[in-house]
């Protein structure tokens, strides 16, 4: 179905308006059927459900040979949880880049941006070492991480959601060609790799810019709680983006299989 409600003959297609806005309706239906079950998940459940999606990826061949990866700070309410996850993939050696929308939500827009963080490391000569950095020098673009227990996005800025956003001494965004891998949010997925987000399209329009033709097109996982998995299918728009792959809890790690996309 094309998102375009102009005819041939350049008219306006009311048959399109029409199917548009079941589409969003259904998804609006669906959006607060989500969010209403995340809501009631304890603490408990979404500490052992992130627990075991995190280990899944962990033990993906796309994971391991991933030099790069973008992945999302998760919001402090029923979400899985990221703060782990985004150590490991430092701990591994990856290249890690993180969302920027800007404390203005309403600017529906995105870019990743890459982490640097500097680890201090006891040595003969008392040097310091940077961790993901392309020099050992310090400069005002890193983040200190001295302490296991102290994540790198702690002094951050919060957007109105509470999710943590890059500060603006961090430049080095994403490029087309320079992401991996994506690890994508969203509030509800089906088996054939749709995804519902959470209604402002900014995943959908960062992933199409990193799509261009002449540049490999990063491998896409989208990863969430139980309540997430939408059995009876997602209703998509064309210019939805859908999934490579999927790991959820009732699930695990789930291909989206070429003819589904």
């Amino acid at each position: 179905m094309s998102s375009d409600t102009r005819n041939s003959s350049g008219d306006i297609d009311i048959t399109d308006i029409d199917m548009n806005t079941t589409i969003r309706a259904k998804k609006q239906k669906l959006r607060k059927e989500i969010r209403s079950k995340l809501k009631a998940l304890s603490k408990e459940e979404i500490s052992s459900q992130s627990t075991y999606v995190w280990s899944e990826l962990y033990n993906l061949p796309q994971y391991q040979s991933a030099k790069s990866v973008g992945l999302f700070l998760s919001m402090p309410k029923g979400e899985i949880h990221t703060d782990g996850v985004c150590q490991q993939v430092l701990n591994d050696g990856k290249d890690l880049y993180v969302p920027r929308v800007g404390l203005d939500f309403e600017q529906c827009d995105m870019d990743m941006i890459k982490v640097k963080v500097k680890v201090n490391v006891e040595s003969n000569n008392n040097d310091s070492t940077d961790t993901n950095t392309s020099t050992s020098t310090s400069t005002s673009s890193e983040c200190n991480n001295n302490s296991g227990s102290d994540i790198f996005h702690k002094d951050w800025p919060r957007n109105k959601w509470g999710i943590p956003e890059a500060p603006s001494y961090l430049t080095q965004l994403a490029q087309p060609g320079e992401l991996d891998l994506i690890i994508v949010p969203g509030l509800g997925f089906d088996r054939d790799g749709g995804r519902l987000g959470q209604g402002k399209g900014y995943y959908d329009r960062f992933i199409t810019k990193m799509s261009v033709k002449e540049q490999k097109r990063p491998f896409l996982i989208a990863v969430g709680l139980e309540p997430s998995f939408v059995e009876g299918g997602i209703p998509v728009n064309d210019h939805d983006c859908q999934m490579d792959m999927l790991i959820l809890p009732q699930i695990g790690a789930v291909q989206v299989s070429i003819g589904n996309k």
